[in-house]
């Protein structure tokens, strides 16, 4: 008997949905049912003009500007938001659409002022080009156009001009619908109807600058590029924001080699075209005079500027005198600030010098085996269609705002639900289906019990104080999704605590449930740094260095012509600790500041302050590059060609587009000059192509990542090292003292750090930090808004002012670890001025510990 079974593609063919036949003024495309009218126009190559339709907004259809005549139809019917149907004629030239669009223009245009020469977005306008080919060529309106004061400051980074909207409603649209932030919205009526913001209450939404892309007029501008250049003087390349470790892809826009604007590209895998203001607007820093212009040495006591030559022979001595001593004598931290190829250059110096203690991450990130060969690893787009989304990390909203974007949609617009697993509510506790709040510090004996539950261990109550209620909801959620792809997002929860076991528990419940894991990190490119080898147990290309005695360990000899050393290496905490013990005689530091950007900041003081000999590759003079031996002046983002690793392992470059100053190098030409000088053998590279070329033929990660590969707004994935195995996981019982509040340290998305505060546009933002606790711990202390009290920890007391949120839980104290915090510890009225003491929360902190904690005293208190 024959077979009848229908093959695969016959079958897929028969399930796929029927398909639709649309003609427009002449031309005929198949569409999916749903598609509405302006895409399927596009499709076929026929632009309808529009002003408030957007492709990720919902359809208002208020501008009237896409009607368009329909065969046996009446009336004239919006193409953005009607739907196409099979067989559907539609013209969108005829006499009767000519007149419409006609109508529509001149009545816009009848209160528009005629700003188009001192106009932000002259040159670049749909109102613009739209009234040369649509609009009536002139008007019959006499009467004097209507005026408002101008601008109006929405927010310290957005400014309107009233009289420029023409009510397309793209920006409330956005505010509201995408990010979540309804803080615009129209006010009066009829001719009087204009944006504004709320009483009292600014548009400090983290994605405002999207409104401004979004607005197809001149209404909103944008305070740093306000009246800058003209579109037809910019220059542009498309590259890879380097803000965070998303890996959004953006357009840099320059004119007289600076950077004057920043946009976004809709890349569907990762963006979707938005950006947060932070990578928007945070690129000032690059032309500030602070900027390192020239490489220095320290002779008697004292940094001087020297030639390249002088700086690279010093501190290759200096390195080469420490290896004396044993690998152990050596410490290299840094590479998630970089390019990739600049990261593989940091990885081989070390191993050249004779070391495996590198760490590109700074004792604030999860282990880096779990974040680079976690599997099976999920993609940002798999959030869109997953069963459920467990999330345990930081906030995302404050520390990788888009992704926050993408969960938000996930779960708002596609119906996702979400689990959020986090000592605090965050910005996505709104959108949670179960917000599991829990003792900071405790995330990953949370995760375990759900991965326990799952399999339908008995569990008596849930650990590290969640709610059993909230905890059994949670596990009917992700019982539900077992095996459907339910994507579990793990990163750091904090700075104050270790979260030792959170990768291995993370992985534990993906396993549980079939699902997959989406590892966050920090830094934009510490995906890529691992992947090139900045981590004590790893070799370029994610691959273990306890199991590389095979091709990978091959590979990587023969590139480099000696021997990978083998002995056990340090990660950056240990690193430091020993640093502070003075048994480290260099460290070399790539955008690694161990003053205000390690976690720790009392032992990274002692660790600097006990090395014999330190190398710092910089853009500014950070507190650490000013107690270093040698300086070295690096090229950064928007001066440098390279590729990045974002979260999921996308591979896409990174453009250099202005020059950097002065004699600024990129890192992987200094660092190849170095590396030359302690091996004795030639420089080798010219090019980051040809630092790719060898990283790509040593890195089994990348041997399928070609340059061609990367080029586009997609790029491509580097798979998982498949290296990660956790061990068997124990949670130890944490250690308590007699301090009450436990410390929950997160980083906010504008802070003080050497980049932000560099960056005019953010320095008109409020950033004092406070404390922040629950209503009920204000109340047994007696204090109110804004009154300073001591925090008094293990490692050092710091005077803050405290603010009430009941987003913290009881018995803890919420602080942000970026944020210099200003207390008023003097009576005011007795000295007569305000005795402010700048304070970091890393000068509380322990990375020793499990977890942080204080006791919070008034300042009536005894010292």
């Amino acid at each position: 008997m024959a077979d009848t079974k229908a093959s695969p593609e016959a079958e897929e063919s028969q399930a796929s949905p029927e398909r639709l036949k649309v003609t427009i003024d002449g031309v005929t495309t198949e569409v999916e049912p749903g598609t509405l009218l302006i895409e399927a126009a596009l499709k076929a190559g026929k632009y309808i003009p529009h002003f408030c339709w957007h492709p990720r907004m919902k359809p208002v259809a208020k501008c009237r500007m896409c009607l368009v005549e329909v065969e046996d139809q009446r009336g004239l019917p919006p193409a953005c938001t009607t739907p196409c149907s099979n067989e559907m004629v539609v013209h969108t030239d005829t006499p009767i659409v000519q007149q419409v669009q006609e109508s529509v223009l001149e009545l816009l245009l009848a209160n528009h002022p005629l700003d188009c020469p001192v106009c932000d977005r002259g040159g670049e306008c749909p109102l613009q080009d739209q009234t040369m080919a649509y609009g009536p060529g002139e008007s019959r309106f006499v009467e004097e156009k209507r005026h408002y004061e101008k601008p109006i400051a929405l927010s310290e980074l957005v400014l309107l001009d009233r009289e420029r909207c023409i009510l397309c409603d793209r920006c409330t649209r956005f505010a509201d619908e995408v990010a979540g932030d309804p803080l615009i919205a129209f006010v009066e009526r009829g001719n009087r109807t204009h944006v504004l913001t709320f009483p009292d209450e600014p548009f400090r939404s983290y994605f405002s600058g999207n409104t401004i892309e979004a607005c197809p007029v001149g209404a909103l501008t944008a305070v740093p590029y306000r009246f800058k250049a003209r579109p037809w003087d910019l220059e542009e390349v498309e590259s890879t924001c380097a803000q965070c470790a998303v890996g959004c892809r953006v357009k840099l826009q320059s004119s007289s080699s600076r950077v004057l604007r920043v946009l976004g590209v809709d890349s569907e895998e990762v963006n979707q075209g938005w950006l947060c203001d932070k990578g928007r607007f945070g690129f000032e820093y690059l032309h500030h005079d602070d900027r390192l212009t020239a490489p220095m040495i320290r002779i008697d006591g004292e940094l001087v500027e020297a030639s390249w030559g002088e700086a690279l022979d010093a501190a290759a001595d200096g390195i080469k005198r420490a290896a004396k001593e044993g690998p152990d004598a050596l410490g290299f931290l840094g590479g998630s600030r970089s390019t990739t190829e600049s990261a593989y250059a940091f990885s081989k110096l070390a191993r050249i010098a004779g070391t495996n203690n590198v760490d590109a991450q700074l004792g604030d990130g999860l282990e880096a085996a779990f974040l680079v060969g976690a599997n099976p690893r999920a993609s940002i787009a798999n959030l869109d269609s997953a069963a459920a989304i467990v999330v345990a990390g930081p906030d995302l909203k404050e520390e990788l705002p888009v992704l926050y974007l993408r969960v938000k949609q996930a779960a708002l617009k596609n119906g996702v639900p979400l689990i959020e697993c986090s000592p605090m509510q965050t910005g996505l506790s709104r959108y949670a289906a179960v917000s599991l709040i829990h003792r900071a510090g405790e995330t990953a004996q949370l995760l375990s019990a759900l991965a326990g539950a799952a399999q339908r261990e008995p569990t008596d109550r849930p650990p590290a104080g969640a709610s059993a209620t909230d905890f059994q909801r949670a596990v009917e959620i992700i019982s539900e999704a077992c095996d459907k792809n339910a994507v579990v997002i793990a990163g750091r929860t904090g700075l104050a605590t270790s979260d030792g076991e959170l990768g291995a528990s993370a992985t534990q419940l993906a396993e549980a449930i079939g699902g997959l894991v989406l590892p966050v990190a920090h830094r934009a490119n510490t995906m890529g740094a691992l992947f090139a080898g900045c981590a004590p147990d790893l070799l370029p290309g994610g691959s273990r260095l306890a199991d590389g005695d095979g091709g990978s360990r091959a590979a990587i000899e023969k590139a480099w012509g000696r021997a990978v050393p083998s002995h056990e290496g340090r990660d950056a905490s240990g690193i430091v600790t020993e640093a502070a013990r003075g048994n480290v005689g260099a460290l070399v530091l790539m955008g690694a500041d161990l003053i205000d950007d390690f976690p720790d900041r009392s032992l990274g003081l002692e660790a600097i302050g006990r090395t014999g000999f330190i190398v710092a590759i910089d853009i500014f003079m950070t507190p650490t590059a000013a107690a270093a031996d040698v300086v070295f002046p690096a090229a950064t983002f928007g001066e440098q060609s390279g590729c990045v690793v974002n979260i999921e392992g996308r591979v896409t470059r990174q453009v250099a587009k202005v020059a950097p100053p002065g004699s600024s190098q990129p890192e992987w030409y200094l660092l190849d000059q170095l590396t030359s000088r302690i091996s004795g053998k030639p420089a080798r590279w010219t090019s980051h192509q040809d630092v790719f070329e060898e990283m790509a033929a040593a890195a089994p990660a990348f041997a399928e990542v070609t340059r061609a590969s990367i080029e586009g707004a997609k790029g491509t994935v580097v798979r998982a090292s498949d290296t990660y195995a956790p061990q068997e996981i124990e949670h130890p019982p944490i250690a308590t003292d007699q301090y009450n509040h436990r410390v929950i340290a997160g980083r906010k998305l504008y802070g003080d750090g050497q980049v932000s505060g560099r960056c005019t546009a953010f320095r008109r933002i409020d950033t004092k930090a406070v404390a922040r606790l629950n209503s009920r711990d204000m109340s047994r202390l007696g204090v109110e808004d804004g009154v300073a009290v001591r925090l008094r920890g293990a490692r050092a007391d710091l005077e803050i002012a405290v603010m009430t949120d009941d987003s913290v839980p009881e018995g803890s104290v919420s602080v942000p670890f970026n944020r210099i915090a200003t207390s008023s510890g003097a009576d005011e009225k007795e000295t007569g001025e305000s005795a402010l003491h700048p304070i970091r929360v890393a000068d509380l902190i322990d990375s020793t510990a499990a977890v942080n904690e204080v006791r919070i005293e008034t300042l009536e208190s005894p010292a």
